[in-house]
């Protein structure tokens, strides 16, 4: 059906309208003429809900509204025209009908306006860009990334409608978002995050809410307190960069944070020293611009003194940068500066110039190439250990990360990975908070709603003295927590302080996270708490397994599930029925104040949550992360057995995947043993082609945790190669001449269940050099040391090696 059939005519629209010039609305419209007046001057937005079950009224009441404030608008003579962008679900005949009626209605009364509409999944093309008046239909779905993406795209002084329900009606509606979050034993969600989204609504400034319907005003708003705004930058005096790069500037932080650039990158770094500057902001600050402008000026500069600069863009994915490289490309424009633009779709990934270059890169591809400076935008969306080496791999870095907001960040990246770069020594490291925002003035009542509702500054509770006491004294205990009751008025200041630890401990997190925890009817919450109440854990825990027959047969060849993602996982690489049948809980997030991690905390509740699933009948209980080896030997020190690793790294965190489980049936943990045996066997022969690059202490690890000794897969040396390998030991031959035996040797000790014998470092230089078939350079890269020392070590281990295997006491070997 087209989006034009059976639209009614405008003057039936008209007479609908009548039914809703009420003296509420009478009112509204007095009202929202002085807010909107107020916040013209001061640079703040207005937010008006507008309710009700008849599209063709919020369709129409939303025109007038737009007509309202092309009025006042009108009154400051602003240049340019008015940017609408309506947001909708173009599946709904009714959504679809009022994007018609709204651009129609505009067409005929204003021809000042460019309207955009656009589908809710194409939605995340409009980040970065500006609009004056944004209309979101919210009628069929209220996902909360899209609140926390679109929200921040209109300027100071604009306009914000959202389309809803009746309030009444909106809370137990079945949405888009809600329905996703069903899974086959529970089929209805819970409906909290709606609640918590309309009361926030009815408790922040600057919101009006109108019942459509019935003509009532429900909610209004006093204009804000604030001083009118006016635009004054101080551009340096003293400056290399083009002045006409400052002008590009829209904020004072921006100005600052360019001048940073110029001061510090100029320079190159000495042969042993880094310069590494750290910006973080809310979002919405011109971070991303900043250093776009930042970067040409420091182009032009650098090319004084070198033939070619090439610069090194990097984030989780291209559109993350697009702000950056569109500022750049102004930047290139304003002073003259030829260059031609490489797209891939609609993203641009490089802007190059005879000389120089602005390279886009995905994190992991990046670390290898050679590049004059690394800008890491939205840094926090990257694994810690990622940025470790990002950070270690080049003399000048830029690191960009928001704070709160859509992108998810927290302060994670500042809490653990800005601690290792003041840590180090040869580092300069400068940090600079950008504070303004660029599309409306500081106070604005929406920005604060948006942050509340979504929770995006959400903090742990503060620590002091006697809560460590307490921590110290084991004096805390093991409680569940109510979504409803998190998410009411008395359970607020609890919500936030548990997901301000998730933000803390984990790389990336969504507003849809919030409504996750809220509404997925599988999942569940555990927090750790000191008698003062205060909470120093949390984790969210999801309810899976116990698949259908039916269902398990269409799993193991390639079909789909919601939710039941380790039981798929098990599944499909592992090829056990059982592994679909067993219900058990996945640890979706577990989390520590950061203040009191390694002291027992998250043992303790993973010990809770593992006795509790027993109480309940579960038969496992486990967790999907990305490996690294101090998370590993948690998880391995609280029994847990990792049974599967995913074949690629994630490109955005750089790790493998792997999923851990503890088994708490007879049944499961044959189960686990016999995976560990096929895990251990196609860890160890796929290291030398799939698996190269993992970290030879991570596959250490995985091939000790259980040690299974395999009968099956028995191998043993030849006499010659026996008696070449003493020679080997002994320093007559080189490694080259047995590698062969050598090989044999190392899988007859994993399949013999005795790595263990060996060191952590013996066993990681034994897989990097042997069964990864590394170069003695690149194993001296990943251990550390030199050629040589590396090579020796390997002579005695393998001395070592036959003297355990078989009895052979050779010495230390000798020293090549």
């Amino acid at each position: 059906m087209s989006s034009n059939s059976k639209l009614p005519k405008l003057s039936y629209v008209k007479d609908k309208l009548r039914e809703v010039v009420t003296p509420d609305y009478n009112i509204l419209v007095e009202s929202l003429n002085s807010f909107l007046t107020n916040s013209m001057r001061c640079r703040h937005r207005g937010l008006v809900v507008l309710a009700g079950n008849d599209y063709l009224k919020l369709a129409g009441i939303a025109s007038q509204l737009i007509i309202i404030y092309m009025r006042i608008r009108s009154k400051f003579a602003l240049k340019g025209k008015v940017s609408v962008l309506h947001t909708y679900h173009d599946e709904f005949e009714d959504s679809r009908k009022s994007v018609s009626i709204l651009r129609k209605v505009i067409k005929k009364f204003t021809g000042n306006i460019k309207y955009k509409s656009l589908v809710y999944e194409d939605s995340e093309e409009v980040l970065g860009t500006t609009y004056q008046v944004l209309v979101m239909d919210l009628i069929h779905d209220l996902r909360p990334n899209d609140v926390g993406r679109l929200l921040g795209v209109i300027e100071g002084g604009g306009l914000i409608i959202l389309l809803t329900p009746r309030l009444d009606d909106w809370v137990s509606s079945e949405t888009l978002f809600r329905s996703s979050l069903t899974v086959p034993r529970y089929s209805e969600p819970r409906a909290v995050f709606t609640k918590w989204f309309i009361r926030n609504l009815f408790n922040h400034d600057g919101i009006y809410i109108f019942d459509v319907d019935s003509g009532r005003l429900l909610r209004s708003s006093q204009p804000s307190r604030c001083v009118e705004f006016t635009k004054e930058l101080n551009i340096p005096k003293h400056k290399v960069f083009n002045e006409a790069l400052y002008k590009l500037a829209l904020t004072q932080d921006q100005i600052n944070v360019i001048k940073l650039v110029e001061d510090n990158f100029i320079t190159r770094p000495t042969k042993r020293e880094r310069t590494t500057l750290i910006i973080t902001a809310d979002r919405g600050r011109g971070k991303s611009s900043a250093v776009g402008i930042a970067v040409v000026g420091l182009i032009v500069e650098l090319l004084k003194v070198k033939n070619r600069v090439r610069v090194g863009v990097t984030a989780h994915r291209p559109l993350a940068v697009q702000s950056l490289m569109n500022l750049a490309i102004l930047s290139l424009k304003t002073i003259g500066l030829k260059h031609r633009v490489i797209r891939k779709g609609d993203d641009v990934i490089e802007v190059k110039g005879d000389r120089f270059s602005i390279e886009y890169w995905q994190p992991t591809d990046i670390i290898r190439l050679k590049l004059d400076v690394l800008v890491v935008d939205e840094a926090s969306g990257i694994a810690v250990p990622l940025l470790h080496k990002l950070w270690l791999s080049f003399r000048r870095t830029i690191f960009a990360t928001t704070i709160h907001g859509y992108e998810g960040a927290g302060r994670g990246f500042s809490v653990r990975f800005l601690r290792m770069v003041k840590e180090d020594a040869r580092t300069k490291l400068l940090e600079y908070e950008m504070i303004e925002p660029i599309r409306y003035s500081s106070g604005d009542p929406v920005e604060r709603f948006q942050f509340d509702v979504l929770c995006l500054d959400a903090e742990p509770c503060s620590i002091d003295e006697s809560d460590l006491k307490e921590v110290e004294l084991g004096q805390y205990e093991y409680v569940e927590l109510d979504p409803e009751y998190l998410f009411s008025a008395e359970g607020e200041g609890l919500l936030r302080s548990l997901f301000g630890i998730y933000v803390l401990a984990h790389y990336r997190n969504e507003p849809d996270d919030l409504g996750m925890l809220a509404d997925a009817p599988h999942h569940s919450i555990r927090v750790v708490k000191l008698k003062s109440g205060k909470i120093v854990a949390a984790s969210q825990l999801a309810e899976e397994g116990d698949i259908p027959e039916s269902h398990i047969d269409d799993l193991l060849y390639g079909g789909k599930i919601a939710g039941n993602i380790i039981p798929d996982r098990l599944l499909k690489h592992l090829r056990r029925k059982e592994f679909g049948k067993g219900l058990g809980w996945r640890i979706v997030r577990i989390a520590v104040h950061p203040q009191l991690q390694g002291m027992g905390i998250g043992s303790y509740m993973l010990q809770r949550i593992i006795e509790e699933a027993r109480r309940r009948g579960y038969s496992w209980v486990g967790s999907g992360y990305g490996v690294n080896k101090e998370l590993l030997k948690f998880w391995l020190r609280n029994g847990f057995k990792v049974i599967h690793i995913s074949p690629d790294r994630n490109p955005v965190s750089g790790e493998y995947t792997v999923l851990s489980i503890y088994p708490l049936d007879s049944l499961w943990g044959c189960l686990i043993d016999q995976s560990i045996k096929e895990f251990t066997i196609k860890l160890t022969e796929s290291l030398h082609d799939v698996y190269r690059n993992l970290e030879p202490d991570v596959a250490y690890l995985l091939l000790t945790q259980s040690s299974p000794v395999l009968a099956d897969r028995k191998v043993d040396l030849t006499e010659v190669q026996l008696e070449r390998l003493k020679a080997y030991a002994l320093g007559l031959m080189t490694y080259e001449t047995v590698c062969d035996a050598i090989s044999i040797l190392c899988r007859k000790l994993i399949y013999g269940g005795s790595l263990g014998v060996l060191s952590e470092y013996e066993g990681s230089l034994l897989i990097s050099k042997v069964l990864q078939g590394n170069s003695w350079q690149a194993v001296a890269e990943v251990l550390s040391g030199d050629k040589s020392g590396h090579a020796n070590s390997l002579r005695r281990v393998v001395a070592k090696l036959l003297n355990t295997l078989y009895g052979l006491r050779l010495g230390d070997g000798v020293d090549a």
